[in-house]
């Protein structure tokens, strides 16, 4: 489950915890809010607690819309894709085609209740 989708379910009520490595969260709110929460996790006393409070600027609180560019290459999925598509010499209309069917194919496996359990 991505942490979108988890995060999606939180806020339905169907679950009621989200455990993630931390990537995702320091792309969303910064490495500095995140670095924040964690001392605050490992502070023990008041004074502790406020200090690593005190670094946080009310900026920080404000999430940023992630990035669509892989980080190791700095291009997005759909770049990635073309660039594929370029290398193995598919046509645009061979990729249109091929997602038709694709779709054609979930559709009916979906009809047929073949994909019931994964829903």
């Amino acid at each position: 489950m991505t942490v979108v989708a988890g995060l999606d379910a939180c806020r339905s009520g169907w679950i009621a915890v989200v455990l993630d490595d931390g990537r995702f969260a320091e792309a969303v709110v910064g490495a500095t809010f995140v670095d924040t929460l964690m001392a605050l996790s490992k502070a023990r006393s008041l004074g502790a607690r406020v200090k690593a409070l005190s670094s946080l600027k009310m900026s920080e609180l404000v999430p940023k819309a992630p990035a669509i560019a892989e980080s190791a290459t700095g291009k997005s999925m759909g770049q990635h894709a073309e660039m594929m598509a370029r290398k193995n010499h598919i046509s645009r209309e061979e990729q249109d085609a091929f997602a038709l069917l694709s779709h054609q194919r979930a559709a009916a496996a979906a009809q047929s209740g073949k994909t019931a359990q994964e829903e």
